[in-house]
Parts: C-alpha cells; sequence; structure tokens
C-alpha cells in the first residue's frame, strides 16, 4: 500500500468496507487469525469494543514496504508502480489495493503487467520461507490467497512475491502464476459471504477458548461473559502477577531471538550440506540431513468420510495449558 497519511488511511479503511480485499480472503475461510464473523461485523461497521490499533510489527511492515519494493525492482529489472483500488467487473464485492504493479518486458511488458505483493516478516517466519522456497512452501496459506485473490480481481495472469526480513533486510523474490481453481473457491466462497453481510445471517461465534478471540476489537460483545467464563470458571484479578508477567515477556523476547539466531545457523548448515546425507567433523561432531517419512492420521478426512467410526475412537484429554495473553 505504501506510504499513507492519517486522513489517507482513514479513506482508505472505509474504501475496504465495500468489498473483500486480499487481506480479508483468509478471514472468509476461516484461516489462520481470520475470524468470519470479525470481519462481517467490520465491513457492516459494526461500532467494536476495543479500539484496532497496529502493532509495532505491523507499522515496521508498512514503514519497510517502499524500500522492500525499491531493492525488488533494483535486482529484477522490472517496473513496479503504485495503482489505486481495483473492483471486479462482474464479482463487485471484490476488491484489491495491489502493494505494487509490476510491468516487465520479457512477460509483455505494459500489455502483461503482474502483481508484486510485499511482505516484511519477522526471523521466524522468514527462515521458514527461506527453508522451503519452492513457490513459496514456507510462506502462510493467508499470504498465498492473497496474491490469488489480487491477480483474480485485477484479471492478471502472474504475479510475484517479494518476502523482505524485518531483522536485517534480506530479501527472497519468486514469481506465481495466477490459479484459476483458487479463484473460483475465492468467489464461490467470497460471494456467499458477501451476501451474509448485505442481507444476514450473522456467521457463527466462535469457541471462547479460541486463540483468535483473546485479542478481538468485538470480543466482549462477541462473547460476553464465556470469555472470562470458560469451562464454568470466574477470572481473578490479581495485580502480584505483573512482576512476573514483565518478567516473562522479557525471556520470551529473548528466546524468540534467540531461536531466531539458532534457525539462521541452521538455515546455513542445511546450504552447506547440500545433498549431502551426514557429515562428521573433527571431535566427533557429526551433522545429519536425510529425509524421514513419517506416518500421520488425517483426522480431517476421517471426521468427514467416517464421522461415526471417528465419534467412537475420540476420547477426551484433559490438559492445563498455560496462556499468557
Amino acid at each position: 500500500m505504501g506510504t499513507m497519511t492519517a486522513v489517507e488511511r482513514d479513506e482508505f479503511l472505509e474504501r475496504r468496507k465495500t468489498g473483500i480485499g486480499g487481506s480479508d480472503v483468509a478471514a472468509v475461510f476461516g484461516i489462520g487469525w481470520g475470524c468470519t464473523k470479525r470481519l462481517w461485523l467490520q465491513k457492516r461497521s459494526v461500532t467494536p469494543d476495543y479500539p484496532s490499533e497496529e502493532t509495532g510489527p505491523m507499522k515496521l511492515g508498512t514503514f519497510l514496504e517502499p524500500l522492500a519494493a525499491r531493492e525488488y525492482v533494483s535486482r529484477t529489472g522490472r517496473a513496479a508502480v503504485i495503482e489505486p483500488m481495483r473492483r471486479h467487473p462482474v464479482a463487485e464485492w471484490a476488491i484489491v489495493h495491489t502493494d505494487r504493479v509490476l510491468y516487465d518486458e520479457a512477460r509483455g511488458g505494459p500489455e502483461n503487467p503482474g502483481v508484486l505483493e510485499i511482505k516484511c516478516l519477522g526471523r521466524a517466519v522468514f527462515a521458514k520461507v527461506k527453508r522451503e522456497p519452492e513457490q513459496g512452501g514456507g510462506l502462510p496459506e493467508d499470504y498465498i490467497l492473497q496474491l490469488q485473490h489480487g491477480m483474480g480481481v485485477t484479471g492478471r495472469t502472474w504475479g510475484a512475491f517479494c518476502v523482505m526480513s524485518r531483522d536485517n533486510g534480506d530479501i527472497l523474490h519468486w514469481d506465481v502464476e495466477f490459479d484459476p481453481s483458487i479463484w473460483r473457491e475465492i468467489v464461490d466462497q467470497g460471494g456467499s459471504f458477501w451476501a451474509q453481510v448485505e442481507n444476514g445471517p450473522m456467521p457463527e461465534t466462535l469457541e471462547p477458548d479460541d486463540k483468535r478471540c483473546q485479542k478481538c476489537e468485538y470480543r466482549k460483545s462477541c462473547q460476553g461473559a464465556a470469555l472470562i467464563q470458560i469451562s464454568g470458571t470466574d477470572i481473578d484479578r490479581d495485580d502480584a502477577l505483573l512482576p512476573l508477567l514483565a518478567e516473562y515477556d522479557e525471556r520470551k523476547a529473548l528466546f524468540t531471538e534467540a531461536e531466531g539466531l539458532l534457525d539462521e545457523v541452521k538455515e546455513d548448515l542445511r546450504t552447506m550440506m547440500g545433498d549431502r546425507g551426514a557429515v562428521e567433523c573433527a571431535g566427533d561432531r557429526r551433522v545429519y540431513y536425510r529425509p524421514q517419512t513419517s506416518m500421520r492420521w488425517d483426522s480431517k478426512a476421517l471426521d468427514a468420510e467416517h464421522p461415526e467410526l471417528a465419534k467412537d475412537f475420540k476420547k477426551p484429554s484433559v490438559s492445563r495449558p498455560l496462556r499468557v495473553y
């Protein structure tokens, strides 16, 4: 989207309420942090219980986007231009504000433009993308849907990801072809959802212990007492925990940083290992990098195809995880 003034951002947010944009698609499918009810409330301009504010990483991503675009242009030789919001000519609820329009002479120049999707990621997610580069195998699914949505709305047949690390400015980029099957799913799901926005009914509420509800701006009116009375237990107030929570936050930040540094070393080791499955070093140090195959139950498929069988073999499991919000 590029850098906006406060007024421009307010206008942009108002325009977003007139349709389903690229960043909304995940919520339509209930993927990741997306919630269809929250999106429904937003599109109907329902006043939230709590103000929605940009987080630090979100602000940093907005700030770094122009830098990432310039670096992408420098590396690829393509032209990358900002364009106004677009609306699909038939599915009028489908809108998009692309990060950039791409022009590449090798792909037909202005006659065949592409869509650039820019993501500025934290260390851990960036490392995952770097480990699984094939068509962005390490990217969250909502990002993949977002680019396909952008191509579908604008009628373009190709696009590209530019992924920048917020920590060191490293950049990865690759092209993506338009997938008509994904676009058909977006049109089907998006059209049904937009009909709900215009005519109802309101989508179902998530379970109160769903992690998406904990910081949702509609959590009070949506979940009500259920959010603070999960499993029939009232929530106490005890400010004596505050010093420990401050220590928790500090140590979690250190852990996240250390985990990212370890991921970087692992990635360097993978690169040096190449196709070798095992390497021995002085001091009896060994590194193994071999393919491993494991069998896992596909519980979703079992629930869908054999619900009665799945029901008979599902047993309750009681745990008491510690969650800090």
